[in-house]
């Protein structure tokens, strides 16, 4: 019986140890390209979506803990690009006095956010994640086009009151070997301000920007958001063999 008993004790007090063992922290660095686009409805309609691309400025560090071979949690902070653009080619039927003008508008701000999410499947070769990102838009750009031709009223604005304080947004995608990325990503929260009056510069109709409701959604292709050193170095595990993978 003591022998069972010290038995037991050794196996309660081994489990954590073995998980501990098995349990990998590690920081890594991601870079990602956006395409974005609007779920807005103004003037009645909602055409005129255009496809936003922005390689540019689009960085992540990650905090991974990952327990196993088949299951981790990320934390980390980003610097996105984030906005969209759009098009109307007849303002003219909300405003006579757009006549024979190609109106479109690039709105866009850069927020700084806070990622965390869990990661399930092969965490070495493919696998898939999903989380939730709180961000703030620190920086924001507004530009003007008549007939393909860029107007001299650009904003820019640093914590402008165009926009929230704090956006909220879901995520998903699918990691492939070598750290290439598939992701989606969606907005709950508007990216204008439901509490601007301000007037909607060059749009017709005497727009405001709290009557321009918009929702962003949009895919990117992300490389090395969770691979760290792992991807060259693999965890050193000794085999009876004597060879470490």
């Amino acid at each position: 019986m003591k022998k069972l008993i010290l038995i037991a004790f050794v196996i309660v007090l081994a489990a954590p140890i073995r998980a501990t063992a098995q349990t990998s922290v590690y920081s890594s660095s991601g870079y990602e390209m956006i395409f974005s686009f609007a779920d807005y409805f103004v003037y009645d309609s909602n055409k005129g979506q255009v496809m936003r691309f922005a390689p540019l400025f689009n960085f992540q560090e990650m905090l991974n803990v990952d327990f196993g071979d088949n299951f981790g949690f990320f934390a980390g902070v980003s610097l996105k690009n984030v906005g969209f653009i759009y098009k109307n080619d007849n303002p003219e039927k909300i405003d006579p006095t757009f006549s024979n003008i190609d109106l479109r508008k690039k709105f866009r701000t850069y927020n700084l956010g806070i990622p965390v999410g869990v990661k399930f499947g092969d965490l070495d070769k493919l696998f898939i994640y999903g989380g939730y990102e709180i961000e703030t838009p620190f920086h924001y750009k507004e530009k003007t086009f008549y007939n393909g031709v860029k107007q001299d009223n650009i904003i820019r604005e640093w914590f402008s009151n165009k926009t929230p304080y704090f956006t909220h947004s879901i995520l998903a995608g699918v990691e492939f070997p070598y750290g290439i990325d598939v992701k989606f990503k969606y907005y709950f929260t508007r990216f204008f301000d439901p509490n601007c009056t301000d007037l909607v510069l060059g749009m017709p109709g005497n727009l405001k920007y709290n009557e321009f409701p918009t929702n962003i959604f949009y895919f990117s292709l992300c490389f090395d958001i969770f691979e760290g050193k792992e991807v060259f170095y693999k965890k050193y595990i000794q085999k009876a063999d004597g060879y470490y993978y």
